[in-house]
């Protein structure tokens, strides 16, 4: 939810948030291919979708989403964005392997350390041949068992190129807070 508010913020802004000048120019751009891996109910990339350009996105997920995911994009008026299941622990569909990708969005998911390796390795594999991908990763910081994700990136060839933290107020209890990051290549 607050990544999703975060870029339609970016489109039309209507309060004060951190900015991620990088990430703002791209999603600027028209006709730009984005990638969400584990997109859920499809939150994230319905909200992109009505913010870009011309965009061509594809959300993807386990067979386990497909239904909710199925059903939300059902109920958007205009175009739609695609959706294909989508196994990290699988090679690449054809269609997503031979497509440069301009952004690819992960939110949320590196909670499960287990399968953090697969998607590290996704992630490569997305951007084999790509210098310029962005890599958006949205997250709360759960346990300190998720800090494996950035120990993988680095050692993938991956840095961190922006980061903005979001509080996120909880009534009757700890506040918390949403990181957000933009992944590129090293040079």
């Amino acid at each position: 939810m607050i990544l999703s508010s975060y870029l339609l913020n970016i489109h039309e802004p209507t309060i004060k948030l951190p900015e991620l000048p990088d990430l703002k120019k791209t999603l600027g751009q028209k006709d730009l291919n984005v990638l969400e891996l584990g997109a859920g109910c499809g939150i994230v990339g319905i909200a992109l979708s009505t913010t870009l350009r011309n965009p061509r996105i594809l959300l993807t997920d386990l067979p386990e989403a497909v239904e909710i995911l199925t059903h939300n994009l059902a109920l958007l008026p205009l175009s739609k964005p695609a959706h294909q299941v989508l196994d990290w622990s699988e090679p690449l569909p054809p269609n997503v392997q031979s497509t440069k990708w301009d952004v690819v969005i992960v939110a949320d998911c590196t909670y499960n350390p287990d399968v953090v390796p697969d998607l590290v390795a996704t992630l490569r594999r997305v951007a084999h041949g790509n210098q310029e991908l962005l890599v958006l990763l949205a997250m709360k910081v759960r346990h300190e068992s998720e800090m494996i994700f950035f120990e993988l990136m680095d050692k993938d060839g991956w840095v961190v190129g922006e980061k903005v933290v979001i509080p996120l107020p909880v009534l009757g209890g700890e506040d918390e807070q949403i990181e957000i990051y933009v992944f590129r290549r090293k040079a």
